[in-house]
């Protein structure tokens, strides 16, 4: 019966073996093609990212803006005016 430690070991020896036959050349470098490919990707991402970064300020400047006006007008949940709302939609 193999204890908890020999099985550890056991697996250890076995990636090694594993690994000892592998080609440890390195990898070949990528094509032309294939790194414009990869350029092209990250610049596309990368304008994506802007475009959904100035989204994300423009509607958070818009939920400050609804947030400020609905306080004005009482809707914030502390006056008068919002329980007034409430109370002609509830049934």
């Amino acid at each position: 019966m193999l204890t908890f430690s020999g099985v550890v070991q056991e697996a250890s020896e076995q990636r090694k073996r594993a690994l000892a036959g592998r080609d440890r050349r390195p990898r070949e470098v990528e094509t032309a093609a294939e790194m414009q490919a990869a350029m092209d990707q990250t610049a596309r991402l990368e304008g994506e990212l802007q475009r959904v970064r100035a989204e994300n300020t423009r509607l958070l400047e818009q939920f400050v803006r609804w947030a400020y006006n609905a306080s004005v007008i009482g809707l914030d949940g502390r006056g008068p005016k919002f329980s007034a709302a409430i109370g002609e939609y509830s049934s």
